[in-house]
């Protein structure tokens, strides 16, 4: 069940011979213990708005004054206080505004200053001042009340959205990169406990090297309506390659230094689509292929020396890809060749001839097994070739 948020509306006046007293309370029976602890917050020296916690408690006060014949100084210092639970997520803010717009309703009151000050002839005027306050105290209460009710009931399904969602949500200081909070699918993303989370800045958790670059990509998005995602991809904490779409907003007038990120896992999806693009590659190379085996005017040594370049094109990464092609005795290698380590290879027999097909990345990098099995297809559709060319088939 839902916490009461709102515990209390007093209205206080300082008294310039007995000190502070209250005028209203609601509820009626609250606690006059913690109602002398808001007495003694009256500050007479200037209007201000102020929060002040204790106990299980926190106020949101106003000072103000009016215009008053009565006084010494010719004004009337009042206060309002909203007691709330101190553990309340509200919104400080928010209630400092409904505070503002109450004292504006109260300052527009005629001849106020006669409630505090009554005369036997004005006695009448003084109850109809009074009657005004008791109701436009009562139906601020109320209205504060049910408005509150409804913040913390949009808290709440904030908060379980937050918690169950399918992504992990982090909110964090845009200026010092410190983790405020998030979510626990966060730990799932990750990999990590909630508390070693918690003790990273977002940049390290992200790995992030260009800080100021990244915090203006962040900055974008969440002060645009529309703007394309940040997609990152890095190794979590158990070394697995995972890719992340990032997209920011941020959170309230008040904390505008704090950005609520939305991680998605897109890792399936890439990998998915990553897969889809090297097979285009693949299906291209062998189209390549079957092009120039239908060249009746190319040699077998024209053929093989086409080959270097198309199935370089066809790797993951072709930038730091080799080919070498070793055919009756007979080498081809493609530009800046390197023998290296992380090598795939494929061998098949023509008669008595053997045709090697290698390819080999030049950085570490792993070769998809699905490009083992390219190779293997490409030297047999080769091997077709060759066939034809020495007038088998």
């Amino acid at each position: 069940m839902l916490r009461i948020s709102l515990r209390g509306l007093f209205f206080f006046r300082f008294d310039q011979r007995i000190g502070p007293s209250i005028i209203f309370k609601l509820p009626i029976d609250f606690d006059n213990t913690v109602i002398s602890k808001l007495l003694s917050l009256m500050d007479l020296e200037e209007e201000n708005i102020f929060i002040h916690s204790f106990e299980n408690y926190k106020s949101i006060n106003l000072i103000f004054n009016i215009e008053s014949k009565y006084t010494r100084g010719n004004k009337e210092t009042l206060q309002i206080s909203l007691v709330i639970d101190r553990d309340s997520k509200i919104d400080e803010s928010f209630l400092e505004k409904l505070l503002v717009k109450f004292i504006r309703s109260i300052k527009e009151i005629t001849d106020l200053d006669n409630f505090f000050f009554s005369i036997s002839t004005e006695h009448e005027k003084h109850f109809q001042i009074q009657e005004q306050l008791i109701l436009l105290f009562q139906t601020f209460y109320q209205s504060t009340k049910t408005t509150i009710d409804i913040l913390i009931e949009k808290e709440h399904e904030y908060q379980t959205l937050f918690e169950n969602a399918r992504d992990a949500i982090i909110l964090f200081d845009i200026n010092s990169f410190e983790i405020i909070d998030m979510n626990s699918y966060t730990e799932t993303i990750f990999d990590l406990p909630k508390n070693k989370i918690l003790e990273q800045k977002i940049t390290e958790l992200l790995k992030i090297k260009e800080h100021e670059i990244f915090k203006n990509k962040l900055l974008k998005l969440s002060s645009e309506e529309f703007s394309e995602f940040i997609e990152l991809n890095f190794k979590n904490n158990r070394g697995r390659e995972i890719f992340l779409e990032i997209n920011a907003n941020s959170i309230g007038e008040k904390k505008k230094n704090i950005i609520q990120i939305v991680i998605r896992d897109i890792t399936k999806r890439t990998l998915l689509q990553i897969a889809l693009n090297e097979r285009l590659k693949e299906l291209n190379a062998l189209y390549k292929l079957s092009k120039l085996m239908d060249k009746k005017n190319y040699s077998i040594h024209q053929i093989l020396d086409k080959c270097l370049i198309i199935i370089q094109n066809a790797m993951k990464f072709p930038h730091i890809a080799r080919v070498r092609i070793l055919f009756n005795k007979e080498v081809w290698i493609s530009n800046d060749f390197k023998e290296t380590e992380w090598k795939i290879s494929t061998h098949i027999k023509i008669y008595n001839k053997l045709l090697d097909l290698e390819v080999f990345y030049i950085e570490e990098k792993e070769f998809l097994e699905e490009k083992l099995t390219f190779l293997f297809e490409f030297a047999h559709r080769l091997r077709l070739s060759i066939l034809n060319k020495i007038g088998v088939l």
